[in-house]
């Protein structure tokens, strides 16, 4: 297995460890899934897990730390997703 993505153990810390959620996105980002965090004051406020799926991107989980909700911080995530390219 590749090393951990080195957002996990941030990811870890918003979820106060939750082993099976954290096994849960470490394995979809082994598996090619795709983050986009949020970070105020270099601290890991949120994230957006996604994974391309036939249509587009599927977002996966979506998490904002309970102290910065209703900031439009999930907004601001899924802003950030990557949008199809208009291929020819």
């Amino acid at each position: 297995m590749s090393s951990p993505h080195p957002d996990l153990p941030d990811i870890a810390a918003l979820h106060h460890g939750a082993p099976a959620r954290i096994d849960r996105i470490a394995h979809l980002l082994h598996n090619g899934a795709g983050l986009v965090t949020y970070r105020t004051e270099g601290v890991l406020r949120g994230y957006l897990l996604w994974q391309p799926g036939a249509g587009g991107i599927v977002e996966t989980s979506l998490y904002v730390a309970p102290g910065w909700r209703r900031r439009g911080i999930e907004a601001r995530l899924r802003r950030r997703l990557p949008q199809p390219t208009d291929a020819p």
